[in-house]
Order: structure tokens, then sequence, then C-alpha cells
């Protein structure tokens, strides 16, 4: 059932991330310059893959970010990686994508590993199911109808770009709360390609991005078919 698919889909993504957070954990918590911002970067709020979310505050001013950190292990994880970067700054200035304030990167000194570092607005609300969470699972119809109706700008934002933008991992865990505000984020799953699968072989290979990239139970339901 759907409690399965969850627990599954945490088993795995943990599995994938075990061999960054090693290596995430060689990170120093002193402060960073990062685009020329003093950072220190303080407690984890999340991971995934290989990236993890901390709190973190700007030294001298207090002001409060989150920050994501992407281990570059090479090759197409330091690709995405860059990817993630260029289509984030594209997409700054929209209302509900969420803000980027600088970034950078980190090599790690005793694992030699570089870190992309993207210092972000701190969305306090937590992210959509959170809220479901807080709220009972009863929320009213007309706030209902106010975060759907952001969620469907965010998204738009992405599809009017030129080329389109498809997240292809759109979930209630992507969307944060900034006061009243629904942010966009997660923008590592991107992509620009448009095109008809014909062979086989194009199904086949398309269907493994598929699964890396889209989470599971919140995929369309002609993609988990066979």
């Amino acid at each position: 059932g759907g409690a399965e698919l969850i627990d599954n889909a945490y088993k795995m993504s943990q599995k994938a991330a075990a061999g960054a957070a090693a290596v995430a954990k060689a990170a120093s918590y002193t402060t960073h310059d990062i685009g020329g911002m003093q950072i220190q970067i303080g407690a984890q709020l999340a991971e995934g893959g290989y990236s993890f979310v901390h709190f973190a505050e700007e030294a001298g001013t207090g002001r409060q970010f989150a920050l994501k950190r992407i281990v570059m292990m090479g090759g197409e994880a330091n690709k995405n990686a860059k990817w993630e970067l260029d289509v984030l700054r594209k997409l700054q200035g929209h209302k509900n994508i969420m803000k980027l304030f600088a970034h950078g990167t980190m090599r790690l000194k005793r694992d030699g590993c570089t870190e992309m570092l993207f210092v972000c607005e701190l969305c306090d609300g937590g992210h959509l199911y959170d809220f479901y969470q807080k709220m009972g699972g009863k929320i009213p119809e007309e706030k209902l109808i106010d975060l759907f109706s952001q969620c469907c700008e965010g998204v738009g934002y992405l599809h009017s770009q030129q080329p389109a933008l498809a997240h292809r991992d759109i979930k209630i865990e992507n969307f944060l709360l900034q006061g009243d505000t629904v942010k966009l984020c997660d923008f590592g799953s991107c992509t620009a390609g448009a095109k008809v699968y014909e062979s086989r072989k194009d199904i086949l290979d398309e269907e493994e991005i598929i699964q890396k990239y889209s989470t599971m139970m919140y995929r369309a339901p002609e993609l988990p078919e066979p």
C-alpha cells in the first residue's frame, strides 16, 4: 500500500545518500565566504541524495538563511550541480520560486571533494506536508485553493521559460512556506529536453531517468506502467 511505498522510497534514498553523507560530515562548520557573504553553517535540516540543507546565519548581521550543500562526486554529479545552479539563477524574480542570495563552492580538506553551496531564503513554515500535519489533515477550502493556486503559479513559471522547463519531481515536500507564500524548490531534477520516444531503447532509457528523478508515488499514472 501507500505506507509501504513511502517506506521503500525512504530506504532507497537513505542508501543512495550514505556515501555522500560520509563526505558531508567532513565539512568544517566555521564561517565560510560564499559569494561575498560570510556564512556560518549550522544544524542540518534535511537531506536527500547527494544534497544537504542546513540552517545558516550571516556573520555580523544575524540574517538567517537555508544553505543547500551538494556534494560534487565528479562526473555527472558535478554537471548536475552546475545545472541546478543555472536553473535556479534563471528563475529568480518570481514570488513562488525560492530565492537565491549567493552561491559558491567549498573544498573539503579531509576528503578532497568539492561542494556546491546555495545560500537561499529560510522558509520557516516548512513544506506543505508539514502544514497539512499541523492542520490535522483538515485545510479549509479557501486556504487549499490559495495554496494550490500558488503551486500552479510556480510550476507555470517554469513552463513559461524558453525553452520550457519541466521540474520532474513535483511533490508537496518540494513546496515550502514563507509566511503565506508558497515557494517551489529543488531544481536538480529539471530538464529542458523535449522528445518523442519511438524506439524500445529510447523508452527504456527514459524509464531509467524517470526512476532517478521522479518520486514514484507522485508520478503521473502512466509513468509507472511497464
